[in-house]
Parts: structure tokens; C-alpha cells; sequence
């Protein structure tokens, strides 16, 4: 985890994890998906900037682009939703499920490879740039950012009641 203050009391905390497995095709889930995430999202300015972002890095690495996933991104915001609103980093939610977990909540069953990146930050003017530049510097972050194999990936960001801006990136080879 890497926390940054300055003087105008930004912070940021970021995190990775990567899942990797030959083929996952069937998990029975006891959960209801929250009405908010039924459907795909648009992403937000936000984040299609992070997206933007990490496409310009693949590029300027030799990487083809990642393809925006919308099933992803209900993911990947509700994600965000939860640790903004009990304002905690992790890559486990207070329900307990991790990212293998929530992808199965969403219908996402089958897939190679799957990781996950999140980070929150706060008083920064561009909250998705600091993120994005933090991740770059993380070497298990860049990774998962730069890896060949990844096709697809989703952001999804929500704000805190204390202003932090919450990051989840999902990455996934189907």
C-alpha cells in the first residue's frame, strides 16, 4: 500500500491482485445484485480518463489497447460504491467476496485470467491522473496494467462522504 499527503491533504492508498486460472465456468452465488449495477454503465469522466490513461502507457509500451468491457464495469464500480461507503481499502468486500467472487455475482463465469487494481485519493485535481501515475510506479500495479495477455478491462470510481475518490480496475482475458 503506498499513502502520499501533501500539504493541500491529498492522500492516496493503492493495492493489486491478480487471479489467474485455466478456465472457471460455474459458481452457484447466494447474493442479490444491487439494483444500481443491473445493467452496463457508461463510464464517468473519471473513469474514462483513468481508461484513456492506461491505454495511452499500453501504447507507449508496445501494448495493443484494452477494450472497455461494460458487464466489467458493474464490477468494478460496485466495487468502488462499497469501499467509499465504509470508507476502507481492500480487495475483499465487507460481504466477503473478493474480485473472482463479484465478477460470478455479475454473471462473469467464464475467463483465463482476471486481476484487479484499487486505490482511493483525496484533494487532488486530477484524481484519476494521480491514480493512474501511483498505479505506474507499483510494479505488481503496472503489471497488471501492461500485461499482454489482458483484452478487456472496466473502471469504476465512487466518492466518499469525506471527498476520498475510490478506484477499481478490473482486468480480464475471457
Amino acid at each position: 500500500m503506498i499513502n502520499t499527503v501533501n500539504t493541500a491533504t491529498p492522500a492516496i492508498a493503492v493495492r493489486a491482485r491478480s487471479v489467474v486460472a485455466r478456465r472457471v465456468d460455474s459458481v452457484s452465488v447466494d447474493a442479490v445484485i444491487p439494483a444500481e449495477y443491473a445493467h452496463a454503465i457508461t463510464p464517468t469522466s473519471l473513469e474514462r480518463r483513468a481508461f484513456e490513461l492506461i491505454n495511452d502507457e499500453r501504447a507507449a509500451n508496445g501494448e495493443t489497447p484494452l477494450a472497455w468491457d461494460a458487464e466489467l464495469s458493474r464490477v468494478a464500480r460496485m466495487h468502488s460504491a462499497e469501499m467509499a461507503r465504509h470508507s476502507h481499502l481492500s480487495h475483499v468486500g465487507a460481504d466477503g467476496r473478493d474480485v473472482t467472487e463479484r465478477a460470478h455475482l455479475f454473471g462473469i463465469t467464464s475467463w483465463q485470467a482476471l486481476a484487479e487494481n484499487i486505490a482511493y485519493n483525496q484533494g487532488f485535481d486530477d484524481p484519476a491522473g494521480f491514480a493512474v501515475e501511483r498505479w505506474l510506479k507499483s510494479a505488481k500495479h503496472r503489471e497488471n496494467m501492461l500485461r499482454p495477455g489482458f483484452t478487456h478491462t472496466a473502471i469504476g470510481v465512487a466518492e466518499s462522504t469525506d471527498g476520498r475518490v475510490y478506484f477499481t480496475q478490473v482486468f480480464i482475458t475471457r
